[in-house]
């Protein structure tokens, strides 16, 4: 018996190994990471494959609903939930994808819904994300922390004691820790302070790099590659006109350079070039017509598309 969960209705329960957690904190989303990496990975979704009753899991007075005015009137409502999505990433590969809200009460319930999923699609590895402010610079390569219930023998970890406020995701691989049989890993990237209430799009673009790498999966990058460059380039404006800014940006880059490769921290491997090929382009116009329809119908932004394929559909569609 669920909780807050309702299924799909139709169709064969098919078999999908990864389930990516991507519930978003708007008052905890330092650098806005995980908001950056929600509108990458929607660009991905297929299908819904489950959705959740949030209306008793989120405090409205933390995270209230936005209104559009218009003329006069009220014209519009926008209240994100929680949704499980069925998902492909750029090579064809299927997961699911849970994006939403991130929930304020009755985490016990959910996470027995949680653990329902799971078991109804056979999943046998989850994936999380974290994002931390810290004295880092923005001129260096992002670099990240791999947390895992199932522990790589061939990895560094970061070899620290300390306490922190929990995310859902963080909950769920505690319990799934416990559990055993499933395994979590978990990316949590550092930001510089200084952008902590910002874009960190590099940030963003380092987490989906290494966990390509980590899950087999291959996420799109190219636009978010594209901000990082631009905010770069922002930054790098700001720095000149800011002597107090130039001053913290110089002092965190020697205090980085000096204390060299940290154990435990990572960066993202170099990105692989690769042409696209017919039938991979056959599968992206797809999956674009076949999710146009429940894109609209669920409200979402129009997700980013690093190869400017999907939009290039669309407007052959619309002439």
């Amino acid at each position: 018996m669920t909780n807050f969960v309702s299924f799909t209705e139709g169709g064969e329960v098919s078999h999908v190994d990864h389930l990516v957690f991507n519930l978003v904190d708007p008052a905890a989303d330092t650098g806005s990471v995980t908001s950056l990496i929600s509108k990458s990975l929607k660009g991905l979704a297929t299908g819904v494959a489950a959705r959740f009753d949030s209306d008793p899991l989120i405090d409205y007075r933390a995270q209230r609903p936005l209104m559009n005015f218009r003329n006069g009137r009220l014209v519009g409502m926008r209240r994100d939930g929680i949704v499980l999505s069925h998902a492909t990433d750029v090579e064809g590969h299927r997961f699911l994808h849970l994006n939403g809200t991130e929930p304020d009460f009755q985490w016990d319930a959910l996470l027995a819904d949680i653990l329902d999923v799971i078991e109804r699609f056979g999943v046998t590895r989850t994936y999380s994300f974290t994002a931390i402010a810290a004295t880092t610079p923005h001129t260096r390569p992002a670099d990240m922390v791999v947390r895992q219930t199932v522990p790589d023998p061939g990895r560094v970890v970061l070899e620290a004691d300390f306490w922190f406020p929990a995310s859902f995701a963080d909950y769920v691989e505690f319990h799934l820790g416990k559990l055993g049989g499933v395994s979590h890993t978990n990316v949590a990237v550092r930001v510089p302070m200084y952008l902590a209430g910002h874009q960190f799009s590099s940030g963003a673009a380092g987490v989906l790099g290494l966990m390509s790498s980590l899950s087999g999966l291959h996420f799109p990058l190219g636009d978010l590659e594209q901000e990082a460059a631009a905010e770069a380039s922002n930054l790098a404006s700001m720095v000149r006109q800011n002597d107090e800014l130039a001053t913290i940006i110089a002092n965190f880059e020697r205090e980085y350079d000096a204390s060299g490769s940290s154990p435990g921290f990572v960066t993202a491997p170099a990105p692989e070039l690769k042409v696209p090929t017919m039938e991979e382009i056959g599968r992206a116009a797809e999956q674009f017509l076949a999710g146009a329809s429940d894109a609209g119908r669920q409200g979402q932004e129009k997700a980013f598309d690093p190869q400017g394929l999907k939009k290039r559909l669309e407007r052959h569609v619309t002439d």
